[in-house]
Formats: structure tokens, C-alpha cells, sequence
């Protein structure tokens, strides 16, 4: 603890001198038209299939970097403690770890790592996915066959399903696999929304996808191989295939991301320049700290300024310059950052308040309601961040109406 003490000794000077590092501060992302005025969009824009281009949040499955609806712990990057998972649906904050350093001027500075959304998706494999593939698709799609589609006959589904998937001079990607059957299992219990929103998932559009390399020019992420280390997609602002790493403690990287203040997802938004970006959040309480290494990032009590990231559970106090506790439902804010992750601030509200956000399927008019920071044609988004498209109804009878 005596050499983070010193760690963020120094940044505090660099900060005094001017020299702190680039920090992202505002994204720039595309209104979404079905969403209310405070509408953000995705980061990226589909590559595959759909009416819509398969757009929405972090549409390139970016989730399954950010952590899936349903993902379960396994060892937390944060010195070997079990990090928490759990649905979308209890999505509140947890912590691991570490213990309390002392702070300046008699308080206590608490820099302990933390989990705020949970961990990414283990891969799946190449193997397990053809396995499970078909089942799980047709599970999917079944609720909404027999409503605007042709009803629903489970052998025609199952002997459909497996020629659906384009494999010919395809690479396998075995985290856009882990995503989909994520995104699969949960959309598998009801037909939401209107028929361009209750398609598949567009991490499944990526399961088998091209050969394009890292850094090499793109129009769509469906053109760039998969890499293990992370997800990978054509990155909107330099139209390369892009890998994004979630940084882990003591891990080499390249940003920092913050939680966004307008819809509480971890994001960088400088301009990547490289092909293949580590990125240290908020949401697992890390920082791209001045020797490009991930780094525990200040917590309960810690000094901050309004630039410094404050871990997951904290924001920065402008008037005590202290990592203070983000707001629980209920507490008066100003700002979504007031609040935790799971919560949003109404601000159009006389006096607003902390209030829970939504998950898939719940009914929206701004992406900022939405625990997936997303809201398409009136419905939040997967709470792992998926998107989808049209729905094909061929899976509902191996025929369709098309």
C-alpha cells in the first residue's frame, strides 16, 4: 500500500503542475431517432444483417467486453478475489479486496479494487456453440413466431437453424459466441416490441465473421478476424478493425474510460491509436495511471479533482475535492454520475432523484433510463449492451414469409 500511497502521491503533483494525463471526458456518439431528446447512441454501427444495420449500443457486441446480462464471477482481475456477476436485473455494486490506506488530513482513503458491472463472458467454444446453436436459437425466436410470422414448428427451426450460419472463409469468434447465447437465453422468455426489434442478436450476425487483420481498413466488423483478448470490431471514428481490452490490474494499457454521466457505461473516447486499445474503467475501480499500467483508482475519502476518475462507487465532490458514495435510489441529484450505475438522475424532474434504471424489454423514451444505456423503438436494449435486428421469421418454419 506504501507504493500506491506513492503512485498517487505523484499523479497529485502532475495534476498541480498541468501534466495530468489525457483523460475522455465527453463521448461523441449518434442519436438514436426512436429515442427521447437526451438520446445517445452506440459507439459503433453493426456490421451485419438487419434493417436497421444492426445498430444500437456498442452495437459490435461490445457488451461482452463490458460484461454480459447474465455473466457469473470466476476470478476477479482484482487480486484474485471473486468478482460478482449476476443478471442485469440485480445489477447493483460490489467490491473486492484490498484494504483502506491512510488519507491526508486525518481521513481515510479507501483503495480497494471494485466490481461495479460484471466481468466479461468467458469464450465458448467453437465446438460447444455448433452443439448448442441450433437449440437455443429456435428457443429465441419461438415467441415471436405465429404473432406476424409463420408459426412456429420446432423441427423445421432446428434443422434450419445450423444453415443459417455463414461459416465458408469465416473465422470463428469464440467472445462474440459467449455473447450471443448470452443475448439468446435472455431474449428467450417473450416476443418484445414491434417486429424490427425482436430479431437475433447481433453478437450471433459475428459469431463467424472474416480475415481482415488488426489495423487493416474496414467498412464493417463482420470484414475483421476475431481476437482472443477482446472484442473486435471496424472502429467508427478510423474505419480499422479495432480490438478493445478490458485492462486488468498492473496490465499495460492506453486509456482510461470513466462511467458516462448521460448513460452510465464505461467508455473511451479518444480517438484509438492503435489496433489493438487497453482500456482501464471505472467500472472495475482502475486507471491508465502515468506509467501506462493499470492502476487501482482513488476511492472512499481519497483526494480528487473534477478530472481525476474516482472509482465505480464514487464520484468526485467538487467542493471537497473527495471520492464521495454515488447516490442510492432515491438520493437527490443533479446528474446521473450522482448516482450508481444501476441508477439514472430524471433531470427534467422539479426535484429529481436517484431512479432505477430499466431493463430489456421495459418500455423507454430515453437511453439514459436504460441499464444498457440504450433505447430502441420505445424498448431498452439487451442488458449486455446487444443489439438486434429484424426479426427472420424463417427460423419459425424454415420457409418465412420473405
Amino acid at each position: 500500500m506504501d507504493e500506491l500511497r506513492t503512485s498517487f502521491g505523484a499523479a497529485g503533483l502532475c495534476v498541480a503542475l498541468g501534466l495530468f494525463f489525457t483523460q475522455c471526458k465527453q463521448a461523441a456518439s449518434d442519436d438514436d431517432d426512436d429515442a427521447g431528446a437526451s438520446g445517445q447512441g452506440g459507439a459503433s454501427s453493426a456490421g451485419t444483417g438487419g434493417a436497421s444495420a444492426m445498430g444500437g449500443a456498442s452495437a459490435m457486441g461490445g457488451a461482452s467486453a463490458m460484461g454480459g446480462a447474465s455473466a457469473t464471477g470466476g476470478a476477479s482481475a482484482m487480486g484474485g478475489a471473486p468478482a460478482t456477476g449476476g443478471s442485469g436485473n440485480s445489477a447493483g455494486m460490489s467490491s473486492t479486496g484490498g484494504s483502506s490506506a491512510a488519507g491526508t488530513g486525518g481521513g481515510s482513503c479507501d483503495m480497494k479494487a471494485v466490481t461495479v458491472r460484471p466481468p466479461a463472458l468467458a469464450a465458448v467454444d467453437e465446438a460447444v456453440f455448433n452443439a448448442q446453436w441450433a437449440a437455443l436459437a429456435c428457443a429465441a425466436m419461438k415467441p415471436c413466431c405465429g404473432t406476424e410470422a409463420p408459426a412456429y414448428d420446432e423441427a423445421k427451426c432446428l434443422a434450419y437453424a445450423p444453415t443459417w450460419l455463414e461459416k465458408m472463409d469465416k473465422r470463428f469468434d469464440a467472445n462474440q459466441a459467449a455473447t450471443c447465447f448470452d443475448s439468446l437465453k435472455a431474449i428467450a422468455s417473450a416476443c418484445p416490441g414491434p417486429t424490427s426489434f425482436r430479431g437475433l442478436p447481433n453478437s450471433c450476425y459475428l459469431v463467424y465473421r472474416g480475415a481482415l487483420p488488426l489495423g487493416t481498413a474496414c467498412k464493417e466488423s463482420g470484414e475483421c478476424a476475431p481476437d482472443a483478448r477482446g472484442v473486435v470490431d471496424c472502429d467508427i471514428s478510423t474505419s480499422v478493425c479495432t480490438v478493445k481490452i478490458r485492462g486488468k490490474l498492473g496490465e499495460a494499457c492506453h486509456h482510461s474510460c470513466e462511467i458516462k454521466t448521460d448513460i452510465g457505461i464505461c467508455e473511451i473516447v479518444d480517438d484509438p491509436t492503435d489496433s489493438a486499445v487497453v482500456t482501464c474503467g471505472e467500472e472495475d475501480g482502475l486507471i491508465c495511471g502515468f506509467n501506462a499500467t493499470c492502476e487501482l483508482s482513488p476511492g472512499l475519502g481519497c483526494e480528487c479533482q473534477l478530472n481525476d476518475y474516482c472509482n465505480g462507487q464514487t464520484v468526485c465532490d467538487e467542493d471537497t475535492e473527495k471520492c464521495v458514495p454515488r447516490g442510492q435510489s432515491g438520493s437527490p441529484c443533479d446528474f446521473n454520475s450522482d448516482c450508481t450505475v444501476d441508477n439514472y438522475c430524471p433531470r427534467e424532474a422539479a426535484s429529481p432523484v436517484c431512479t432505477p434504471r430499466k431493463h430489456m424489454n421495459e418500455p423507454c423514451t430515453e437511453h439514459d433510463e436504460c441499464y444498457a444505456g440504450f433505447c430502441r423503438s420505445k424498448v431498452c436494449s439487451l442488458d449486455n449492451e446487444d443489439s438486434r435486428g429484424n426479426f427472420p421469421d424463417i427460423f419459425c418454419d424454415g420457409v418465412g414469409t420473405d
